[in-house]
């Protein structure tokens, strides 16, 4: 009778992996590139298989590329598959050559909708068009000038009273309560609505949400999931971004001539007549308040994250900061402990200073990864792969950067002089979602403000790691911040 047991349930187990593998074929279809190995069978393997992986789920991506070639794709339970596209023609191609085929899509949208609403990272079509055009006012060059001198003003302000002394500080921590002043003050045309604690506890519940809202991409079902520690957040987040929008409209009832200048975001969305909004209300606060925590995620996580790795790089790396500083000198700039403002000109001639920001965005992209989904069956360019209809594509910045039939033996080393060496075209590292479409409106603002606070903060002061912490390390998210904060001592020059 055991023997007759045992036999039932091996034919059982057989019988479920069968129907399981039958079932993924039909799912999969005929042309399905490589599908990823999971210790257990079927979709919810893969999915337990991705959980458990979690942790370093972008390095996770670099190894199944090594051993699946340039585009590979993952099965997971009432989803349609996802196809991880790699090679740099292939992304050019659903970015730029045949992007109005590959959109946002409603998985995306929805995934992402409790935290960034209706704002311009998770719609499409003339929604997105309607906010593109009216926030690509903010990066016109009269207001990137006068946003070189913001920043000059608050590195004296926010940064250096934190710095100095040999003290250890979190700089990961500080540069996102910078990146949040400073843009605050150039997009929304107020220094003072936020305290000190309302930042702080925006940017705890921005980082918490944006891990939650992450897994939400992979787990299909989340729908069924207790909903309340996103709501929890995202109750904080509204708490602050009402405090900036009802402080921009309480400006604009008081004296309607605010619009007529136009310059801070909120103005400007609210100009907007109805017939140009794309179907969107922008009288409403919770409309206002998806454009602001968009914009807010662009100008403040992902410039924080450049500026955070760019220092750890540099402050790691033999050399770099010598050549930092002899960049600045022949250029005229003033290695001083409070330099004279630098002007917009001046930090767009510094081509090592931007050689090192783009090397930083090669190793430690602020986004690390995205999303698209395919209108129509199409096939890409470089690998042949065919992609049915509404098929979930997903691309990433972090793994592309660690190609070495990309970018050589020396591919895991810091190394900026790689950018001058050749000209890098911008498909190897499409960082900023370029070129296309949808290529970062605040490209030139990123830059400039990185070049302007590394530029004051190496006249100022040397970086170093203190013994004994650990290295950071990578966590996952919809940017690409460090789980355990990025530790450096500061002490000033001689």
């Amino acid at each position: 009778m055991l023997k007759l047991g045992i036999v039932a349930v091996v034919m059982a187990v057989v019988v479920v992996v069968g129907l399981l593998y039958r079932h993924q074929r039909r799912k999969l279809g005929k042309h399905h590139p490589p599908l990823i190995w999971s210790f257990l069978p079927g979709d919810f393997g893969r999915l337990i298989q991705l959980l458990l992986v979690n942790h370093h789920l972008y390095d996770y991506a670099v190894e199944q590329t090594a051993k699946l070639g340039w585009v590979w794709c993952f099965s997971l339970p009432f989803r349609n598959p996802i196809y991880v596209v790699v090679h740099p023609d292939d992304v050019a191609h659903i970015l730029h050559h045949n992007a109005s085929n590959y959109i946002k899509g409603r998985e995306t949208h929805d995934a992402l909708a409790d935290m960034l609403g209706e704002g311009i990272f998770t719609v499409d079509g003339d929604r997105w068009k309607r906010q593109r055009q009216a926030g690509a006012h903010l990066f016109k060059n009269r207001l990137l000038r006068s946003a070189v001198v913001v920043f000059y003003n608050k590195v004296k302000s926010n940064l250096f009273p934190f710095l100095g002394h040999g003290k250890i500080i979190d700089v990961q921590l500080l540069l996102h309560n910078f990146t949040m002043a400073s843009f605050c003050e150039i997009a929304f045309g107020d220094d003072g609505i936020l305290s000190s604690k309302d930042t702080y506890e925006f940017g705890r519940a921005f980082d918490a949400c944006s891990r939650m809202i992450q897994l939400r991409q992979v787990i299909s079902f989340w729908r069924l999931l207790p909903n309340a520690p996103v709501a929890h957040f995202v109750n904080t987040l509204d708490r602050v971004l009402y405090k900036i929008v009802d402080a921009r409209l309480r400006a604009i009832r008081s004296d309607r001539s605010a619009l007529d200048d136009n310059e801070d975001v909120i103005s400007r969305f609210v100009s907007i007549p109805p017939e140009n909004a794309g179907g969107l209300d922008f009288s409403d606060r919770k409309t206002l308040r998806d454009v602001a925590i968009n914009f807010i995620l662009a100008g403040r996580d992902t410039t924080a994250q450049l500026l955070t790795w760019s220092l750890y790089f540099i402050t790691t790396t033999a050399g770099v900061e010598q050549k930092l500083l002899a960049e600045w000198e022949a250029a005229g700039l003033p290695i001083s402990p409070l330099p004279p403002p630098p002007t917009m000109e001046m930090l767009k001639r510094l081509k090592y200073t931007k050689a090192v920001l783009d090397e930083s965005l090669r190793l430690r992209p602020p986004v690390p990864l995205d999303f698209k989904e395919a209108v129509s069956a199409d096939v890409l360019p470089k690998t042949k792969q065919v992609i049915p209809p509404n098929t979930l594509i997903t691309w990433s910045a972090y793994v592309m950067g660690r190609q070495q039939s990309l970018w050589g033996d020396d591919v895991a080393l810091f190394r900026p002089e790689r950018w001058l060496e050749s000209n890098v075209e911008p498909t190897r590292s499409p960082v900023f979602q370029g070129p296309g479409p949808r290529l970062c409106l605040g490209q030139n603002f990123a830059y400039l403000e990185a070049k302007c606070v590394l530029y004051m903060l190496l006249c100022r002061y040397h970086f170093e790691v203190p013994r004994g912490k650990r290295p950071p390390y990578v966590q996952v998210g919809i940017t690409l911040k460090a789980g355990n904060g990025v530790h450096l001592r500061a002490t000033e020059r001689e």
